[in-house]
């Protein structure tokens, strides 16, 4: 028994030094995902609680000028389309943040997963690269400086005038 654990760990190890490790193991759990994903939908019952607001999608959905009407069920599905949307695209980021040895998700992780998949091409342009994002909390911190600047420039004129 402790040779076949061994056994494991060595097998393990060895993938982990494998440059394709973190890519084959990323696509398990990404099919583990879809098929678990695939056996809830098949088993799960339609309830009245909703993750997503039903009227809110309706909502969007009669921005669109050519919808004049639509059936009860479709806003059902598109909440359930949206939130595996969501949950993939959160998994995705997780990876990226899992593989960086971190245990916080952040930006740079969905900025990440965004260019991991042909799929998300279409937020490509939405979420923007991490060098960029950086580059924008720069401005902000510099900013920031600017203005507790101004306040502090205003301060001081302020106390020259309860001195007269």
């Amino acid at each position: 028994m402790f040779q076949e654990q061994l056994k494991e760990n060595d097998e393990v190890l060895e993938g982990e030094m494998n440059p394709n490790y973190k890519k084959q193991n990323a696509r398990r759990q990404l099919e583990k995902y879809w098929v678990n994903a695939m056996e809830t939908a098949k088993t799960e019952k339609v309830t009245t609680n909703f993750n997503l607001p039903l009227a809110r999608i309706k909502r969007l959905m009669k921005v669109e000028e050519e919808v004049k009407m639509m059936a009860s069920e479709v806003p059902i599905i598109f909440s359930k389309v949206t939130e595996k949307f969501i949950e993939e695209l959160t998994l995705r980021a997780w990876l990226n943040t899992d593989d960086n040895k971190r245990r916080i998700l952040q930006r740079s992780d969905l900025s990440a997963a965004v260019r991991t998949s042909d799929v998300f091409d279409f937020l490509v342009y939405i979420i923007p690269k991490a060098d960029v994002l950086n580059i924008d909390e720069l401005m902000y911190e510099e900013g920031k400086e600017n203005n507790s600047l101004e306040y502090e420039n205003e301060n001081e004129n302020e106390n020259e005038s309860f001195d007269h």
